[in-house]
């Protein structure tokens, strides 16, 4: 079955629902396939998942110079306890970040970027974001900030 034939099997004002759905997908798939080039681009041993963990890390550090504890960074990825254990151990082994006290409770323990890891991840982002720039540098202004508006609103509505 075609894309003209599933459209046309959906019922009268279905069939801008079913070409969303497609391209969501569409945009699902080529943003999985590029999380795994920024990751091996960050490090080679580098998963996707590791990935995430590194970009909400620098996110959450900016309200949190001293660290970051772990069960934010979980809370913040939508992850168990015991995976962001398992991701931050693998990070910590890859030399990209490490644990140290918590200033205010000595039996806890922060989060921190190594300043390699730092450095890599702010080398991948800054490249992430001039391709993005280039890409959608002859949009008008008005469509990418339609864009961003939409993305936010799909994100919120489909949590």
């Amino acid at each position: 079955m075609n894309a003209d034939q599933l459209d046309a099997s959906h019922p009268p004002g279905q069939s801008a629902l079913a070409t969303a759905e497609r391209e969501i997908t569409r945009f699902l798939r080529r943003s999985r396939m590029a999380s795994q080039q920024l990751a091996a681009s960050v490090h080679p041993d580098l998963d996707p998942a590791g990935y995430g963990i590194l970009v909400n890390l620098f996110e959450l550090s900016a309200t949190m110079p001293h660290g970051v504890r772990a069960s934010d960074l979980g809370a913040a990825q939508g992850l168990h306890k015991s995976t962001t254990s398992r991701n931050i151990a693998d990070l910590e082994a890859l030399g990209l970040i490490r644990r140290v006290p918590d200033p205010s409770d000595a039996r806890a323990r922060l989060v921190q970027f190594t300043p390699s890891g730092e450095h890599s991840l702010r080398q991948i982002r800054a490249a992430r974001r001039l391709k993005l720039s280039q890409s959608l540098s002859r949009w008008p202004a008005e469509d990418v900030e339609n864009l961003s508006r939409l993305l936010r609103r799909l994100g919120d509505d489909l949590l």
